[in-house]
């Protein structure tokens, strides 16, 4: 460690890669460098990052400890879990901190920053340099993430990632509970092919990840869930439509989006969907939901430049941000034509209906 305590607070320049190297060794300092590059990428996922030790493609893959801390409490705290692929410790963490658990990894260096990234953190599991696959017979539970990355490239096929999640899953239906992450893009065909039940995760007003769940406990079923709270929505039919929008407009959740769950939501907050736009929502009264983004609505017009500035400028505001859920808005175009001398900050909101686009112009809703 003495090489990263060198490098600690210096830009990876020439000079200072080799002062660094000149006390240890070429190879030794260029990691150490890019350790500390890697730490300050993942300060935006771990609190202790800092002190932990990555991999360039474990950490982009790695979750957000929420999202983990979300996965664990998905297991009862006494049982023994196994993270079939453990790679830097995201998940595994998350596993030690709830019960006993043991992790897998296949690579000797992404195993021993496992082991180094869990003392870290004041906890113990054991990292075993062993295909998790060749020993499914020993756990009642599990969770796996199978590599989605190739040579730092995502790969958006169900068939190339690793481990394969279809084995995993059909040796692991007679399981209690059995947790497989994957993408979200994944095609709702593909989820299908692993069966179970599917969580779509929000976090940070993203969706994150398919999450699916196999084995005797896994309850049927679609939906979207919040990491940090765990609050959940299900699949459900399409909300009556809005040819128009309302007094508030609101955009949901990608997770509720991707979910088909927006006719949970709108029954819940008596609203409608917004022509075709698959994710607003419209409404005649402000409701408050850490599902909905919410607005209010200024004007509605067609999406013409002469119609919108006229309409900006008798706001006495300015377009700051541009939202389309209609194919073939240029946003960063339709934001500098709408920029106005006025101090009001706008929001412009394009939609299609039929084969038109329509546009509302919003202000944000910070309280209902």
């Amino acid at each position: 460690m003495k090489a990263l305590a060198l490098a600690e607070g210096q830009d990876a320049s020439a000079r200072a890669i080799e002062r660094v190297a000149r006390e240890t060794s070429p190879e030794t300092a260029r990691w150490a460098f890019e350790q500390w590059d890697l730490r300050r990428r993942a300060e935006r996922k771990f609190a202790l990052a800092r002190e932990m030790l990555f991999t360039r493609e474990a950490l982009e893959q790695a979750n957000h400890e929420a999202i983990a801390a979300y996965h664990a409490s998905r297991f009862p705290e006494g049982a023994k879990v196994a993270d079939l692929t453990c790679g830097i410790g995201a998940d595994l963490i998350a596993l030690a901190r709830r019960g006993p658990a043991v992790g897998f990894e296949i690579d000797p260096e992404r195993a021993a920053y496992a082991r180094h990234n869990l003392a870290v953190s004041g906890l113990h599991a054991e990292v075993k340099e062993e295909n998790a696959l060749d020993h499914l017979d020993d756990f009642d539970y599990a969770l796996a993430d199978p590599g989605r990355r190739r040579e730092g490239r995502r790969v958006s096929s169900l068939d190339d990632y690793q481990p394969d999640p279809l084995e995993i899953a059909e040796r692991c239906r007679e399981k209690r509970l059995v947790g497989i992450e994957g993408s979200p893009m994944l095609t709702d065909e593909d989820l299908l092919r692993l069966g179970g039940c599917v969580e779509f995760v929000s976090f940070g007003n993203e969706c994150r990840e398919a999450l699916l769940w196999i084995g005797r406990k896994a309850e049927n079923g679609v939906w979207a869930v919040r990491a940090g709270d765990g609050q959940r929505l299900a699949r459900s039919p399409m909300p009556n439509l809005s040819q128009s929008a309302l007094a508030f407009l609101y955009e949901a959740d990608p997770a509720a989006i991707r979910a088909h769950a927006l006719g949970a939501l709108a029954q819940t907050h008596r609203l409608l969907a917004l022509g075709d736009s698959n994710g607003y929502l419209t409404g005649e009264e402000a409701v408050a939901s850490p599902w909905l983004t919410g607005y209010r609505v200024l004007g509605e017009f067609p999406l013409r430049e002469s119609a919108l500035r006229s309409a900006v400028r008798d706001l006495q505001g300015t377009v700051e941000i541009v939202k389309s859920r209609a194919k073939g808005v240029d946003v960063d175009r339709w934001r500098k034509l709408l920029t106005g001398p006025g101090e009001r900050c706008l929001i412009l909101a394009a939609y299609p209906i039929g084969a038109r686009i329509r546009a509302v112009l919003l202000a944000p809703l910070t309280a209902p």
